[in-house]
This record gives C-alpha cells, sequence and structure tokens, in this order.
C-alpha cells in the first residue's frame, strides 16, 4: 500500500489540470459553493493547483465528466471543514479543497468519450483512475468539451472581463504613479506571501507524511504477511503481504532466505536453508520503506527453527543443519545488537513452532533425530528455565502455531508418517489440549 502507486506525483511544472470527484447527492453543492474537494491524501497534489488551472468533475453516480472549470485560488486543506455533511454538523471527509469558477459551460463526457484521453491514469483490471492529468491530458479534454457546439462562456464571466479591462486602461492613463507604486508594493507582498506559503507547504507536507504513517500503521497491523516458502520444486524468498479488509495480495521487496516474526513494526527472519545450504544470516523488514536490512548472524549456520518475540527481544529456538538437531536457544535484543545464550531446551527440536502467551515462550513439537515428538515446554524468562507441559494427541512436525482468544493452536503438519490436517488447542490456564478448530 504505497503513495506512488495511488497518486502521478507530478511536479507543479508538469501539473495541466486535475478531475474532482462528486456523485448526484453532492454535485450542487460542489457547484452552488464553487467548492471542489478530495480525501486528505490528495493533498500532496492539490497543494500544488494554482489560480487559472483546468479543473473537471467528475460524477460517479451516472460516469460522466463535467468542465469546463478553473481554480481562482491555490489548493488547501479545508476551505470549508464543514462542507458536503449533513447540515454542516460533522467535520468533512473531503478537505482537500479548491474554490473553482466556470471557464466554459459544455455538455458533460461520457466515459467511453473521456476514457482514451487518460488511459494512462486507470488503474489495471478496474475502473478507477488518478485524478492528476498532465498538460497534454489537460489539454484534449479541453479540446473534447470545448467542441461541441452547445458549449459557450459564461456571460457574467464575459462581462465582467471586458469591463475590468476598460477600467483598467482608464486608469492607467490618469494614475501611471500611483499604479507603480502600487505595483511595487504588490510585488514585495507577493515575495512575503510567497516565502509564507513556502514555510506552510513543508509543514503541511510534514504533517501528512505523519498522517499518512498512522494510516498505513492501521493497514499494516491488520495484514498478514507471506514469507518464503517451499512450492515443491524450489525454495521462495518471495515476500507479500495480505490485507483482508481490502480482500488483497501486494508484493512486498524478498529477502534472502527465513524464518521470523514481528516485533515494533518490524518484520525479522533468520536462518533457514535448502535442502544442501544452511543460512545463519539475520535480516529485519521495515513495513514503511519497503526495505530489508542487515542484523548480527546466527551463533550457527542452521534452519527449520522457530521464532518468537518476547519482551521486546528476539528469541531463536533451534532446529538443525540437515545432519544434527539442536536444543539451544539464543536471544537477541535489537538495543544492544548482538546474539546471548539462553537456557537451552530441555529436548532437541527439528522443525518445531513456538508462541509466545501471557510472558512466557512455547515449544512444541519436533523432530529429536529419533521420533516425531508431541511433547512441549514452556520458557519463563523470570525464572530462566524451562518446564515441560502437558503432550499434544498427536506428534507434529512442520506445523503452524498461533494464538486466539488466548489459546495457543497447532494447526496441521506431518507426524512421521503422513501430513495431518488435525487441529488441537491448548488452554494455559489448564494446561490440556484438546480437538479443536479456528
Amino acid at each position: 500500500m504505497r503513495m506512488a502507486k495511488n497518486f502521478r506525483l507530478l511536479d507543479k511544472s508538469d501539473l495541466g489540470g486535475v478531475i474532482f470527484c462528486c456523485n448526484d447527492s453532492n454535485m450542487d453543492e460542489c457547484l452552488s459553493k464553487k467548492l471542489f474537494g478530495l480525501t486528505v491524501p490528495h493533498i500532496l497534489y492539490v497543494k500544488n493547483i494554482e489560480p487559472g488551472l483546468p479543473m473537471f468533475l467528475f460524477n460517479f453516480s451516472d460516469r460522466k465528466l463535467h468542465g469546463i472549470y478553473e481554480a481562482v485560488g491555490s489548493g488547501k486543506m479545508n476551505i470549508d471543514p464543514y462542507a458536503w455533511t449533513a447540515g454542516g454538523s460533522d467535520r468533512t471527509n473531503f478537505p482537500a479543497q479548491v474554490k473553482i469558477r466556470e471557464r466554459l459551460q459544455c455538455p458533460p463526457l461520457s466515459e467511453d468519450q473521456f476514457k482514451p484521453i487518460i488511459a494512462d491514469n486507470y488503474f489495471k483490471h478496474n475502473h478507477f483512475f488518478r485524478f492528476e492529468l498532465d498538460r497534454t491530458q489537460a489539454s484534449n479534454l479541453i479540446s473534447m468539451l470545448s467542441s461541441s457546439s452547445d458549449a459557450r462562456p459564461t456571460v457574467g464571466e464575459v462581462l465582467s472581463t471586458d469591463n475590468a479591462d476598460f477600467e483598467l486602461e482608464k486608469h492607467i492613463d490618469a494614475n501611471q504613479d500611483i499604479i507603480s507604486q502600487l505595483t511595487g508594493e504588490v510585488e514585495e507582498l507577493k515575495a512575503f506571501m510567497q516565502h509564507q506559503a513556502l514555510k506552510l507547504e513543508n509543514f503541511e507536507t510534514k504533517l501528512l507524511r505523519k498522517i499518512y504513517q498512522l494510516e498505513s500503521r492501521c493497514t499494516i497491523n491488520k495484514s498478514i504477511f507471506l514469507v518464503g516458502g517451499y512450492d515443491g520444486v524450489s525454495f521462495s524468498s518471495a515476500l507479500d503481504s495480505f490485507s483482508p479488509s481490502c480482500d488483497a495480495m501486494k508484493s512486498c521487496k524478498s529477502m534472502a532466505i527465513c524464518l521470523g516474526c514481528e516485533i515494533r513494526w518490524q518484520l525479522y527472519v533468520f536462518g533457514g536453508g535448502t535442502d544442501t545450504v544452511w543460512y545463519d544470516t539475520v535480516e529485519s523488514y521495515n513495513v514503511y520503506d519497503d526495505q530489508w536490512h542487515s542484523l548480527p548472524s546466527l551463533s550457527s549456520k542452521k534452519g527449520c527453527l522457530a521464532a518468537a518475540a518476547l519482551k521486546g527481544k528476539l528469541y531463536s529456538v533451534d532446529g538443525g543443519n540437515g545432519v544434527d538437531e539442536f536444543s539451544d536457544v539464543e536471544m537477541l535484543d535489537p538495543n544492544v545488537g548482538r546474539w546471548v545464550p539462553a537456557r537451552p531446551m530441555l529436548k532437541k527440536r527439528f522443525a518445531l513452532s513456538a508462541v509466545e502467551w501471557g510472558g512466557s515462550l512455547y515449544a512444541v513439537g519436533g523432530f529429536n533425530g529419533d521420533q516425531f515428538l508431541s511433547c512441549a515446554e514452556r520458557y519463563d524468562p523470570r525464572e530462566r528455565s524451562w518446564d515441560t507441559i502437558r503432550n499434544m494427541k498427536n506428534s507434529r512436525t512442520g506445523h503452524s502455531l498461533t494464538l486466539f482468544n488466548e489459546k495457543i493452536y497447532a494447526i496441521g503438519s506431518f507426524d512421521g508418517r503422513k501430513m495431518i490436517p488435525i487441529v488441537e488447542m491448548y488452554e494455559p490456564r489448564v494446561d490440556k489440549w484438546i480437538d479443536g478448530a479456528l
């Protein structure tokens, strides 16, 4: 979910026009107030609107484009903070606003007419499009709208322009000195206003970035990350995020190779490997800038290990290297920047799973070199010791372990003979596994 995919972000010098939106219920208000508006993120380019820039109005209800309008002021936030609300009682949902006037009355264009002109603005596989127009697009839309025989200039605008030109010429002839003085003062005022506008623009940009980051956190917090894997042919280093609320999958920047966990808005991956190559590398993925960063390596190369975050620290719960299985546990404090040994598990475990609950670390299942395990154990960082908990009903390796409603779920696995689709639920308060489903 990145800004560059949602907006064109044209330079101010390249911006040739902007399409604003409405529907049947608020179009009259747009035209009567001579005010157009969009949602908060669009201020990134609405703020580049200057007086005279061509404007267009797209009605989502009948998907027709209206024009031709032009800006009479600069684009800014909350010109009317209560526009398009029920009786003006609530804050507007469309605060990125600009005041407009009608330049030329024209019959609206259907989507079939204007779509070829802005074809590059359309998102793939749907009927939404970006609202920023370059100069060529804006010019072509103006030509198409004004080519209609029914297009005519607004009468009031023509008369007022003619009268203004006549009065201006009369005053120039009679008061040239006064006009020169006023012109100088106006230029000084313009310079001052430009300086203030630049300061305000910088402030708005910083504020919008903060708002966008906060909005991104809400989206990220509701996303599921799919990390690496094996498709039966090759091992993958891909990273994808899935948003259940949007029912959309997005590809992120690939890593090296992995198993990992999340803490402090960072996704950590460490260890992993293929059938013949094992890794000790550790990486962290920043969900905001879509970048991977290297961290201190593990003490040895290994894979099929488990990972968990506990009290702001990362735990690597051992796996193996294809020859040996391990019981070691390592801890990384991101603030210190190095891995330190922690109390080893009671049993060697390869292809186990681990999860944090209630301030303790749970290690479940795995393979110890001789048998597939149904046993589980719990680590208490306050006591710095591992204790056994109740065994599962099934032996499990390569399973998923997750929390839901304060219970631990073991999902799927290989039990040494076959893949099993069975789900077991562990209730930590009573130390008991039962058959269950999410």
